[in-house]
């Protein structure tokens, strides 16, 4: 009943915050993916980032060790994501493949670019690095963040039970 109260306390919070910023960029921004997808885009995404910021919380016993391994997560997260880095060493290059930044920003290029006048999508992605230039993979993508936001929460419960209640398994 905690770890359900303490999720569902902070969903709307998130869902809102994300709707907000997402009907203030899209006039700003002048996408050409439809509003919707913009919408669904952001609070997915704004969602799967809680939930990875909540589980490294949950690992934690001071703010302190939060902060860090959230700043660590993070780090790791934008770094290896193709927007910094365009060619990702090899032996990193699986991190590519889960980094939900990467993923929200291969998705968000995709919807975006797929329909663009400035060519096809796959020239588009050799040249500037996206690794979605079809609807499977795009489906592909939301999969591996549905995956992500599913092991977050369940760690969370599992630090959340484990590591502040003091309570065996059994309990």
């Amino acid at each position: 009943a905690l770890f359900a109260a303490r999720v569902l306390a902070d969903v709307p919070q998130h869902v809102l915050a994300a709707a907000i910023m997402a009907l203030i960029i899209y006039p700003m921004a002048g996408l050409n993916m439809g509003l919707h997808e913009w919408l669904l885009l952001n609070v997915g995404v704004m969602l799967v980032g809680a939930a990875v910021l909540q589980a490294c919380g949950s690992l934690c016993y001071s703010f302190d060790e939060a902060n860090v391994l959230a700043i660590l997560v993070l780090s790791v997260a934008m770094l290896l994501s193709g927007s910094f880095v365009r060619v990702v060493p090899g032996w990193l290059g699986w991190i590519r493949e889960i980094s939900y930044l990467g993923l929200a920003g291969d998705l968000a290029s995709y919807l975006e670019f797929r329909n663009s006048t400035l060519g096809d999508i796959r020239d588009l992605a050799q040249h500037g690095g996206i690794k979605v230039t079809t609807g499977e993979g795009a489906w592909t993508c939301v999969g591996v963040l549905a995956a992500i936001f599913l092991v977050a929460r369940l760690v969370t419960f599992l630090g959340i039970k484990f590591l502040h209640t003091g309570r065996s398994f059994r309990e």
